[in-house]
């Protein structure tokens, strides 16, 4: 029978793997909104396949938010594109104020998302209380996602899917 010091041991110098999805947010400096946390996970519910999408943010403008639109792209181990859609979140956020949100995308190649994947995320655009909106410059989101995904064209940031937050 092995003692438990002797797991304890065993434990510690076999190598592990860590099996998980990755997530990306891209860099965009200019934005009025900080995430403080993004994360994506392969879940199968009811029969169902989807990705979920967690992110965690803060309204760092000096306005009320009333709409946020993201970008997200889903792509599979071998970094194929696998899923693109917007996620909406039309609920107001004050100036300041730290905000959560999920997006579920159900999709057949979700399984090949699982462990493995890699999620890429940004703000696509906002809309003020005043009316105003903020648009991301889709030519730099472009290029900062190309450094991930080299075949990316404009075309693939066209809005083909959407999604209300959860």
């Amino acid at each position: 029978m092995i003692s438990r010091l002797t797991l304890l041991a065993l434990l510690l110098i076999l190598p592990v793997t860590s099996l998980a999805a990755t997530a990306v947010v891209i860099e965009q400096p200019e934005r009025p909104l900080q995430i403080h946390l993004y994360e994506n996970e392969y879940d199968e519910t009811d029969g169902k396949q989807f990705v979920v999408h967690e992110v965690k943010y803060q309204n760092t403008s000096d306005q009320e938010i009333l709409a946020i639109r993201f970008g997200l792209l889903e792509l599979n181990p071998f970094d194929d594109l696998i899923g693109a859609f917007y996620g909406y979140i039309t609920e107001e956020t004050d100036a300041g104020d730290k905000e959560s949100t999920e997006f579920l995308n159900e999709n057949a190649k979700a399984p090949f998302f699982e462990d493995r994947g890699t999620g890429l995320l940004w703000v696509d655009a906002i809309r003020f209380a005043d009316g105003s909106f903020w648009r991301a410059d889709r030519t730099t989101v472009l290029s900062e996602l190309q450094k991930q995904l080299p075949s990316l064209e404009a075309a693939d940031l066209d809005e083909k899917r959407s999604l209300i937050d959860n």
